[in-house]
């Protein structure tokens, strides 16, 4: 009876180590995931920034491309209407 006991006791000690050692390695396992979310995150948000960047000067150069065409559309039609004045 009495090795039953030690066998059990040393069983149970056995199994509360391998507890400890798996919620340490779980600990560490979330504090790593919580620096690799937190780096990720960064790292998208500068990348969303350089996006938003490179959408805006894409925008005011579509709007500074548009007034030239729609600058020089209006001297063509200016010279046109001009031209078919004269004859």
């Amino acid at each position: 009876m009495s090795t039953q006991l030690a066998e059990a006791q040393r069983d149970k000690a056995k199994a509360e180590s391998e507890c400890n050692a798996l919620k340490s390695s779980v600990g560490s396992m979330k504090e790593s995931w919580a620096r690799e979310v937190k780096t990720l995150r960064a790292e998208i948000k500068k990348a969303d920034e350089g996006w938003k960047q490179e959408r805006d000067e894409v925008l005011e150069k579509n709007a500074a491309l548009l007034k030239l065409v729609q600058d020089q559309s209006s001297v063509d039609f200016f010279f046109e209407s001009r031209t078919d004045q004269q004859i």
